[in-house]
């Protein structure tokens, strides 16, 4: 597991947005990212298998898998 909250967008403050990857040790999992304005807010959704995505990442979503993997390590 890792998650990483910050500001999806300007003047929207608090670091209210998030993402944060759960995986198995085989590499299986899900990133779940939530973005936050002050009009909304939208979730998201990625399956994970063997360590990647057929999904294109955020930045911060590839630094969230970036991170829960090299916590198993």
């Amino acid at each position: 597991f890792a998650m990483h909250r910050f500001n999806a967008y300007e003047h929207t403050g608090g670091n209210q947005s998030f993402c944060c990857a759960i995986l198995d040790e085989n590499g299986r999992g899900m990133l779940l990212s939530s973005l936050y304005s002050r009009e909304r807010s939208n979730v998201f959704a990625k399956p994970i298998q063997d360590f990647t995505c057929e999904f294109d990442l955020t930045k911060e979503e590839k630094m969230v898998l970036e991170k829960a993997i090299a916590s198993m390590r």
